[in-house]
C-alpha cells in the first residue's frame, strides 16, 4: 500500500507539499497540485484519516460512556434494559448528523468516570454523553470546554441532563386505572433510597389526588429493600396484608416490571386471579418481562431510546450553535406512556 513518501517521490515534491494538496490548502501552485494528484491517483494513495483529523478543527467524533455492554455477561435477560436503548437513540442522532460514536464501556459500579472522559478528550471528541445505568444524581463531571451531557441521571449544580419523567409516568398509570373504573388503588413501590422510587410514589399520590380519590381509597407501601441480594423478599407479606383487607384494592401499581412479575405467583397463591380479582400495572415496559408474564403485563413505558435521541440532538445543536448549554431548565424530562395489555380489568364494561 502506497504511503505519503511514495507519492512525494513519484511527484518529485516534498512530503509537506503532498500534505498541502491532500488538505486542499490554497498555497500550492496549480501545476504542482496536478502533478501530486496524478501521483496519488496512480498509486491509489489513501490519506490516513487520523492524520487528517490532527489537522482538522473538527473530529466528527462524539464520545459516549456506558455500562450497557459489560452488564450483558452478568444478567443476559435484564442486561442493559435502559442503557442499550439509550445508546441506540444516541447512535441514531449521531448517524443522522454524520458523526461517529466512540464508546467506552464501564462496569456498572465504576467510580473513576473522569479518567474515561480524559481518554475521550485525548481522541478530540467534540462532545460527550454519559449514560447512567439508573436514574440518580452524581457529581458533575469535568470535560473542559467540550459539551458534556448526562442521560438517565442528573447533577447539581445545574448540569445539562436528560431524565425519564418518573412522576408523570406513574400519574398516567393512575389516570388509566381510574378510566377503567378502579377507585381502590394501592402502590407497592421501589426502595425509598432510589430516585425513581421516590418520584413514582409521589406521582401515584399526585395522580390519585388529581382523580379525586379519597384517602381511604389509596394505599402506598414498599415492596423492595435497597441493597439486598433478594430485594423483593418482603413482597409476600406486603401483598397478603393488602389483599386480605375487608376492602382490598382492585388494582395495584408496582414500582417496576420485575416486582410485578414476582408478585403474580404470590397473588395467585392467595387464591386470587389477575385481572379478574385484582388488576396489576408495572413500570418500565421491559419486553422480556411484560410480554412473557401471564397475563401479559400492562405497564408504563420508559422512553429510553427517545431520551438518548433527545440528549444527542441537544448536544449536536449546542455544537452547531457554538454556544454553551444553559438556555433550558435541567434536567430535561422525557415522558413515557401507558402500554395496555391483559393485566387490567375494565370495571366500566
Amino acid at each position: 500500500m502506497a504511503n505519503i513518501h511514495d507519492v512525494a517521490k513519484l511527484a518529485g515534491v516534498s512530503i509537506k507539499t503532498v500534505s498541502r494538496v491532500v488538505n486542499q490548502e490554497p498555497s500550492v501552485r496549480e501545476p504542482t497540485r496536478e502533478r501530486v494528484q496524478s501521483a496519488i491517483d496512480k498509486l491509489h494513495y489513501k490519506p490516513h484519516a487520523g492524520a487528517r483529523l490532527m489537522r482538522s478543527s473538527k473530529s466528527n467524533l462524539i464520545g459516549l460512556i456506558t455500562s450497557a455492554i459489560s452488564t450483558v455477561s452478568r444478567d443476559p435477560v435484564k442486561a442493559g434494559l435502559s442503557s442499550i436503548h439509550i445508546v441506540k437513540g444516541v447512535q441514531r442522532a449521531c448517524r443522522e448528523a454524520g458523526k461517529t460514536l466512540l464508546i467506552i464501556d464501564t462496569e456498572p459500579d465504576e467510580t473513576d468516570i473522569q479518567s474515561h472522559i480524559d481518554v475521550l478528550l485525548s481522541h478530540r471528541v467534540e462532545g460527550i454523553v454519559y449514560v447512567l445505568d439508573y436514574h440518580r444524581m452524581i457529581a458533575p463531571p469535568s470535560a473542559q470546554d467540550v459539551p458534556c451531557w448526562l442521560v438517565n441521571g442528573y447533577s447539581t449544580p445545574v448540569f445539562p441532563a436528560v431524565v425519564p419523567d418518573d412522576y408523570f409516568g406513574q400519574q398516567l398509570a393512575v389516570e388509566y386505572l381510574v378510566e377503567q373504573g378502579h377507585r381502590r388503588l394501592a402502590y407497592v413501590g421501589l426502595a425509598a433510597e432510589l430516585e425513581a422510587g421516590r418520584l413514582r410514589r409521589e406521582g401515584f399520590i399526585g395522580g390519585a389526588q388529581a382523580a379525586g380519590l379519597a384517602n381511604d381509597e389509596v394505599q402506598t407501601t414498599f415492596g423492595m429493600k435497597f441493597g439486598e441480594d433478594t430485594p423483593f423478599s418482603v413482597l409476600p407479606t406486603v401483598l397478603e396484608e393488602l389483599l386480605r383487607q375487608p376492602k382490598p384494592p382492585t388494582a395495584i401499581c408496582f414500582g417496576n416490571d420485575q416486582m410485578a412479575l414476582n408478585a403474580i405467583p404470590i397473588i395467585e397463591s392467595l387464591g386470587l386471579r389477575i385481572p379478574e380479582d385484582v388488576s396489576i400495572v408495572g413500570f418500565d415496559n421491559d419486553m422480556a418481562i411484560a410480554s412473557a408474564a401471564n397475563p401479559k403485563l400492562t405497564t408504563v413505558a420508559l422512553p429510553y431510546q427517545r431520551m438518548g435521541l433527545v440528549t444527542a440532538r441537544k448536544l449536536l445543536q449546542q455544537l452547531d450553535e457554538k454556544s454553551k448549554a444553559g438556555a433550558e431548565t435541567y434536567p430535561i424530562k422525557v415522558a413515557g406512556e401507558v402500554v395496555p395489555r391483559q393485566s387490567v380489568k375494565d370495571l366500566t364494561a
